[in-house]
């Protein structure tokens, strides 16, 4: 199927391809039409097909779609081309900042597909859901024992967190309070700087076990995605980051923006790098 519609002032065609009736989220696609003036499914159906066509005529490996730019509709955590907001050391939170929809975990969500570790916990409703829809598939296949131990966190919390791992890091290696901040930052955000504070990022683990290399750990690299997820800091990606690689970080962006930072290996700073419009 190929629905159209306008996004600014491009003609945007999305490409889902069906099996039994059924949409397939690996092959689903969004291009936009630029020599189109107005809506016109057909003629956006013989676009989309013809470019992808050629790049496999042309031997391309790869095939690079184009995000879904859509404007950010009020949400705090899109920006306003409509690719996920960045923030780590160099893109802080932006003055006022204040999330949309924060729900509580324990009463929303369902005990028997995931555990919140903590009384208390929020998170913005939209990221939430996407969380149990991927949660609930994990299950059917047979894969459980989930549970959140972070997501929502005020600045305030946050400034708690990291001054608790500086006191730890003096304590346990003897560092000078400079030096114990320092290695501090490797593995805990500056409060103002911290994903967390969006309310769309999920550490999700399982009870007693490290996570790293779970049978959740690895369902989660191959399929998040596919429910709008990424693994924020990968292996190899430190440099760009600027955070010690987590198997167990994962934030919510939309299945679109996902899906081509799978395929094209990005992480959040160098897709919007990439893909971004100036200034926003």
């Amino acid at each position: 199927s190929f629905p159209t519609r306008r996004s600014s002032d491009l003609i945007v065609a999305a490409m889902t391809v069906h099996v039994d009736g059924k949409p397939l989220k690996r092959d689903y696609r969004k291009f936009r039409i630029r020599d189109l003036e107005i809506r016109d499914d057909y003629a956006s159906m013989y676009q989309a097909v013809y470019r992808r066509f050629k790049h496999y005529v042309d031997g391309d490996e790869k095939f690079t779609p184009l995000p879904d730019l859509e404007p950010s509709d009020g949400r705090p955590y899109v920006r306003e081309d409509g690719l996920p907001l960045v923030v780590n050391q160099d893109n802080p939170l932006p003055d006022g900042y204040q999330p949309l929809q924060l729900i509580d975990m324990n009463s929303y969500c369902d005990a028997d597909v995931v555990a919140i570790k903590y009384e208390g916990t929020q998170a913005e409703r939209e990221a939430v859901d996407a969380l149990m829809e991927m949660l609930r598939a994990a299950r059917a296949e047979g894969i459980g024992s989930w549970q959140i131990s972070a997501a929502y966190r005020s600045e305030a919390y946050q400034q708690q967190l990291l001054d608790n791992k500086i006191a730890e890091l003096r304590r346990s290696r003897n560092l000078s309070y400079a030096n114990a901040r320092s290695s501090a930052l490797q593995t805990v955000a500056e409060p103002g700087s911290s994903e967390h504070h969006l309310g769309t990022c999920f550490d999700i683990t399982v009870p007693g076990v490290s996570f790293a290399g779970t049978r959740q750990h690895q369902w989660l690299v191959e399929h998040c995605w596919e429910y709008g997820f990424i693994l924020r800091y990968p292996e190899g990606k430190k440099s760009i980051t600027g955070i010690t690689p987590e198997a167990w970080h994962y934030r919510w962006v939309g299945q679109p923006h996902a899906t081509i930072m799978r395929e094209e290996n990005l992480c959040l700073e160098e897709y919007v790098e990439r893909y971004g419009a100036s200034g926003s």
